[in-house]
């Protein structure tokens, strides 16, 4: 059985600004000189996201490596800039988009580094970063810095002496919101590091849309601040989805972050999208505290009758639920009561947590609008 938990679905990118609105969109694979050493190509098309190269005296270090249908061209694009070998591919995060062509610089020598979470999100790695990294690399400082934001698994890459920050999809200017995993929380930690490792010389590199400013930077992280205060507010008064995404005031509002020389307009789908994302991954708040040390009772492996494996995990005093295969995922489990959990950034998912009153077995019940699916606690005599 196929249980698809909406945080892995989709990507929402977000901001307009005036700098940017100047400037056409670059055509896919073309690539931007940062300095003598550091080059964006870049994605879209539906190639995949926005590449850094870095080029050293021993190889080339890719940030990001777009789909697997694109590892050709972009390994074609890379070599109009150098025919060293690609020695190391950062992952900003899991998504395909990004980490899809991971495999292609692999199976040529190249060594992967991703976030610590991306195991579970179907990425494979030789470097999994738990908090932070630093890269020496020639005269290069590569600072690693491991976020829960737009993804369970985010990584903010700074080159310290080319004073570039790379975001993933923490930020992206041409589109609207991307926060999800870690809801505003995650959102606004990934900015500020971004912000705090930045000055008005740097370049800072989206996951999608053109090169920005730590000016621009700021501003979306106001304009982001706008849009989630408004539908807080919104869904406190009661508000349900579909009222809230016909509101004038909230289309006004996301229309000033779509791009307009890309003519784009949202639609009343991706409107309801967007405000059903932003109502669970941020407005949907724990109404039940569970005290850290209780947060124990919760941990454990829980196997579907198809043989799918969850687990509960602990991360800083947060519960979250994770699986390997076949779908992978990471995501938090907001408490709404002891035995109740919303699932941030899935839209209508739920997780019933009780005792099975014959077996004395934890279950979880997974609920997704009319989908029910039960799994039970795997212990130790299961596993003999």
């Amino acid at each position: 059985m196929k249980r698809t938990l909406g945080i892995c679905a989709v990507l929402l990118y977000m901001l307009y600004t005036p700098v940017l609105a100047q400037a056409q969109e670059p055509t896919s694979f073309s690539s931007e000189k940062l300095s003598d050493q550091l080059y964006m190509i870049y994605g879209g098309g539906g190639n995949g996201c926005n590449v850094g190269l870095f080029v050293g005296e021993q190889g080339l270090l890719l940030i990001d490596a777009m789909l697997p249908k694109s590892s050709e061209q972009l390994l074609a694009a890379i070599r109009t800039i150098s025919d060293k070998p690609v020695t190391h591919v950062i992952n900003t995060h899991s998504d395909a988009d990004h980490a899809g062509g991971n495999a292609f610089f692999a199976e040529r020598g190249a060594t992967i580094y991703a976030q610590e979470n991306a195991q579970y999100e179907g990425v494979t790695a030789d470097v999994y970063i738990k908090e932070s990294l630093t890269l020496s690399i020639d005269n290069e400082e590569i600072d690693l810095h491991a976020i829960i934001s737009h993804s369970s698994n985010d990584l903010i890459i700074r080159f310290k002496h080319n004073n570039v920050v790379f975001m993933g999809d923490t930020f992206t200017n041409s589109w609207y919101g991307t926060f999800s995993t870690g809801g505003m929380e995650g959102q606004f930690d990934a900015l500020n590091l971004a912000l705090a490792q930045s000055d008005e010389q740097s370049r800072i590199i989206p996951g999608h849309g053109r090169i920005a400013h730590k000016g621009e930077l700021a501003h979306y992280k106001e304009v982001t601040r706008t849009w989630v205060s408004k539908i807080r507010t919104l869904h406190a008064q009661g508000l349900d989805e579909e009222t809230i995404a016909r509101d004038a005031s909230v289309i006004e509002l996301a229309h000033r972050y779509i791009r307009p020389e890309g003519l784009r307009t949202i639609s009343p789908q991706s409107m309801l999208r967007f405000v059903q994302r932003s109502i669970s991954s941020d407005a949907i708040a724990a109404t039940y505290q569970i005290p850290k040390e209780a947060n124990e009772a919760y941990v454990g492996e829980f196997e579907y009758e198809d043989g799918v494996i969850e687990s509960i995990v602990e991360q800083n005093g947060t519960l979250y639920i994770r699986k390997k295969k076949p779908y992978p995922y990471v995501a938090e489990l907001i408490p709404l009561t002891d035995q109740v959990f919303h699932i941030r950034g899935g839209i209508h998912e739920r997780i019933y947590i009780a005792f099975d009153s014959d077996s004395f077995r934890r279950v979880i019940t997974y609920t997704n609008g009319d989908e029910t699916f039960v799994a039970k606690e795997v212990v130790e005599e299961d596993q003999k």
